[in-house]
């Protein structure tokens, strides 16, 4: 019973571990410059941070697909996003350094509106939903229903315990 149990504990917090480890790579190395690009305040800012955005989904193969595995949803398109990500940095590479101020103004908003979403908690990336366990959604999908018939076992097991001892 004991071994049960601390299976299901120790399954569980390498799984939340994974995750979270996984999360903060992808921030680390992607989401921070999105960020710091979407709050540039020269185009050469917002440019060099983008250049590192799609360095990162083209050396990652961040670059088609789909994070979706039970159904298709439009919001986790891999390849809308990251070409979304490559034509801002065009255009970004695009604009004339000779360009007005309201036109370079214009640029840096576009791409803050395209980077950003607001969300009830204010403003957030718009990334697909759990990018960064691409490409590997499905295997993910399985290990937590694996877990959650685990947990199941493991429940049924310790209430026949309990019972054997009423």
């Amino acid at each position: 019973m004991k071994f049960w149990l601390t299976q299901i504990v120790i399954f569980g917090l390498l799984i939340t571990s994974v995750r979270i480890i996984k999360s903060v790579q992808f921030d680390m190395h992607c989401g921070s410059y999105m960020t710091r690009a979407a709050n540039a305040n020269t185009i050469a800012i917002a440019k060099d941070q983008m250049c590192i955005v799609v360095a990162y989904a083209e050396s990652n193969g961040l670059t088609n697909g789909t994070t979706a595995v039970l159904w298709l949803d439009p919001n986790m398109d891999i390849g809308y996003w990251y070409n979304n990500m490559k034509s801002a940095y065009q255009e970004l590479c695009s604009i004339s350094p000779d360009a007005s101020s309201l036109e370079k103004s214009n640029m840096l908003i576009k791409l803050r509106e395209s980077l950003l979403t607001q969300g009830k908690d204010g403003a957030e990336l718009d990334c697909p939903d759990n990018i960064s366990l691409f490409p590997n959604n499905a295997f993910w999908i399985f290990i937590l229903f694996l877990y959650g018939f685990d947990v199941i076992i493991g429940l049924v097991m310790y209430i026949n315990y309990l019972e054997l001892f009423d």
